[in-house]
């Protein structure tokens, strides 16, 4: 479910936010990820602390509460949230795709605009082909989509945000399903509940590097992306220092927090270049062959 809601997530936020805060907008929907890292961590220390079930069923508890969250999400989509303009108009609901619109001009204090869409939109979107229909406007089949997406223009884009994909989830999920075995294994005076508490605190420091990559205007997303990535490969060397000892003990954990706050700076750097770099017509598909395709990452 996780997998297939991220895509219509991503592909509605772009959709519906003015272009000037876009990238900021997707950055912030990013950031969620570590209120649900934090949220794990902190149930995992009251009822596992040790990472161990003790006996009482304390995981039955973590994962019902960790559900909690995606039930309350439900009533705030269905009473909140307006449907994609584009994907009405693409599927032939002009009507619904104009009085969205006009429900966007308002809120952005466009009355002239929200005024005149109510006026003659119907008849404007009438005589539109939908960007992501073919030339006599029939919706494209998913072959073609595929087909235009593995094609000449975008193979290339589709195939490298893929593999950077791949990447970052091997990272980022990666590390939040290795380090808290290693941190059991540890043994060390802090709890390993704690330890996994405070690596996923890292991720926020992680979110505020990524908001000051994507406004700066001497450095572009994938600039950042390649500095990013030789960061998180030259932390990933120091964590080869954790069956050493207690003497290098310092190394290895300052390493995993280090390589934590830059995966996740990456992560949501990568999120937020692909939902920039397709168009419209198959933004919401290349961004889920992209998703779904680094997910194998995750596993």
């Amino acid at each position: 479910c996780f997998g297939g809601a991220v895509p219509p997530c991503m592909g509605l936020l772009v959709e519906s936010c003015p272009t000037a805060h876009r990238k900021l907008l997707i950055n912030v929907g990013c950031a969620w990820y570590i209120v649900g890292e934090l949220l794990a961590s902190c149930l995992l220390m009251h009822f596992m602390p040790n990472l161990e079930d003790q006996g009482d069923e304390g995981w039955r508890y973590v994962v019902c509460l960790a559900a909690v969250p995606s039930i309350l999400v439900i009533p705030f989509i269905a009473c909140t949230l307006e449907e994609s303009a584009h994907f009405l108009v693409a599927h032939g609901r002009r009507k619904e795709a104009v009085r969205v619109l006009a429900h966007m001009a308002h809120i952005n204090g466009a009355e002239e605009v929200a005024a005149r869409l109510m006026d003659r939109g119907e008849l404007e979107l009438l005589a539109t082909t939908p960007s992501g229909a073919t030339e006599d406007g029939e919706r494209r089949s998913w072959m073609e989509e595929a087909a235009v997406l593995l094609g000449r223009d975008y193979r290339s884009i589709v195939l490298g945000g893929t593999y950077v994909c791949f990447v970052v989830n091997l990272l980022c999920y990666g590390l939040n399903y290795a380090l808290p075995q290693i941190f059991r294994a540890m043994r060390n005076e802090l709890a390993p509940a704690w330890e996994l508490f405070v690596s996923s605190a890292v991720d926020i420091p992680g979110f505020l590097l990524s908001m000051i990559l994507l406004v700066s205007s001497r450095l572009g997303h994938r600039d950042c992306m390649m500095l990013l990535a030789m960061g998180a490969a030259v932390s990933s060397i120091g964590i080869f220092e954790i069956d050493d000892g207690a003497k290098t003990l310092w190394l290895a954990l300052a390493s995993c927090y280090l390589l934590k706050f830059v995966s996740s700076a990456w992560f949501s750097l990568v999120y937020v270049y692909l939902c920039e770099i397709f168009p419209s017509s198959c933004r919401c598909s290349a961004m889920a062959l992209c998703f779904s395709g680094g997910r194998f990452g995750a596993i």
